[in-house]
C-alpha cells in the first residue's frame, strides 16, 4: 500500500519512530561522552578550572551536534527518493 506521498512505506520514515529514535540517539550520545569525559577526568587529572572537561561544555556540545545531525537525516527522508539520496550522501567522502 502506498503512502499518502506516493512513496512505498519501505522508503518512508514513520515520524513517531524517528522521534523515538531521534531522543534515543541523543541519550546515547550523551551518556557516552559523559562515560568518556569520567575517564578522561580520572586519567588526567585536570584542573577544576579547565573548562573543556567540566560537565556542561561536552553536553551541551553533544546535544547541539546530535540534534542538528538528525534534522539532517530527517531532511534526508523528505526528498524525491531518500533511499538513493541517503546511499549516495554515504558514499560521497
Amino acid at each position: 500500500m502506498p503512502a499518502p506521498s506516493g512513496r512505498q512505506p519501505a522508503d518512508c520514515l514513520e515520524s513517531p519512530r524517528v522521534l523515538w529514535a531521534a531522543a534515543l540517539t541523543v541519550a546515547a550520545a550523551v551518556v557516552a561522552v559523559l562515560v568518556v569525559r569520567e575517564i578522561a577526568v580520572r586519567v588526567l587529572h585536570p584542573s577544576p578550572a579547565f573548562a573543556p572537561l567540566t560537565v556542561a561544555p561536552p553536553v551541551v556540545d553533544t546535544i547541539l551536534c546530535t540534534v542538528v545531525a538528525i534534522f539532517v537525516v530527517m531532511k534526508m527522508n523528505f526528498g524525491p527518493n531518500p533511499v538513493l539520496t541517503w546511499r549516495r550522501d554515504a558514499t560521497e567522502s
